[in-house]
């Protein structure tokens, strides 16, 4: 599932599920590629605000596609999984 696609689905259900900001923002944090999570923190771009978190995962889960698509590699960038191999190199 592209990242954007993924952020849509759970921006839905965060709002249907009526969690709170902070919580919305850690789970969206822990159910996205690690990879994601880690640019955000590296690059001192993460926020507590859900809109904001949710755009920086797009913006950098964006740009990890385009780097895969780039490189002709195949698979997911967006969900977390024990299966290493669903994540775009």
């Amino acid at each position: 599932m592209k990242t954007d696609d993924y952020v849509t689905r759970f921006l839905a259900l965060s709002i249907q599920g009526g969690l709170g900001n902070e919580h919305a923002v850690e789970l969206l944090e822990r159910n996205v590629n690690p990879r994601i999570t880690e640019q955000i923190y590296l690059q001192n771009t993460r926020s507590e605000n859900l809109a904001l978190a949710a755009e920086e995962v797009r913006r950098v889960g964006r740009a990890m596609e385009l780097y895969a698509m780039h490189q002709g590699v195949k698979g997911s960038m967006s969900l977390r999984s024990t299966d290493t191999s669903k994540y775009s190199e």
